[in-house]
């Protein structure tokens, strides 16, 4: 009797060790990577293939008319180079575009949707993010930066606003008045889509997607 006792007990406990090992797997989202070199400045950036499109896995640092760096030259190395809206159309390299609104949404639906997408596409851990960092696993290697936005206005400037605790990325608008930009925050799960009223001045972030 004693040694049928010892059965029934084992049994559960190798079911809730095979429970726990399959929530501990995780999704992987991207299918390729690699590296490509801009020819206008030689710079090299990472590449990643997510579903069916392949985005740029790192924030854009080409310099042109429109570009606001950063106060500390690690911090544009790190993050990448902040755009005027009037730049953003023609600063991503030859074969590769600024997202519209559709393509944004085809990454976000393909990694769960809106209210999860941000911990998919943002990197994980502290080391840029302020902490905690809720939800970041980066499954997809997108690797979204909080490299924060510059404010102006016609009169004083707010000057770099959100580093190390949100990510703003141009989203191409559908009309010449209109543009969106996509948002991720340290302190969210989500990436949301919102609309960028030309009243006032910012700098976002670029990530391109291949042609």
């Amino acid at each position: 009797m004693k040694s049928i006792k010892i059965i029934l007990i084992a049994i559960p406990i190798i079911f809730l060790l095979a429970n726990c090992k399959k929530e501990k797997k995780e999704i992987v989202y991207f299918s390729e990577q690699g590296v490509f070199t801009d020819n206008r400045d030689n710079k090299v950036y990472k590449w990643v293939k997510i579903g069916k499109q392949t985005w740029m896995a790192e924030n854009l640092r080409y310099f042109s008319s429109g570009v606001k760096k950063y106060k500390l030259p690690i911090d544009s190395v790190r993050y990448g180079f902040l755009y005027w809206r009037d730049s953003v159309l023609c600063s991503c390299p030859k074969g590769w575009h600024l997202p519209d609104e559709k393509e944004w949404m085809q990454l976000i639906n393909y990694v769960g949707g809106t209210k999860i997408a941000g911990c998919y596409l943002k990197e994980s851990g502290i080391e840029n993010w302020y902490g905690p960092d809720i939800g970041a696993t980066n499954n997809t290697t997108f690797t979204a930066l909080p490299g924060g936005y510059y404010e102006h206005f016609r009169y004083f400037s707010y000057g770099f606003v959100d580093i190390n605790t949100g990510c703003y990325f141009w989203v191409k608008g559908q009309d010449n008045y209109y543009y969106y930009i996509v948002k991720i925050d340290y302190n969210s799960q989500s990436a949301t889509l919102l609309k960028y009223y030309p009243d006032k001045m910012y700098c976002f972030s670029i990530r391109c997607v291949k042609d």
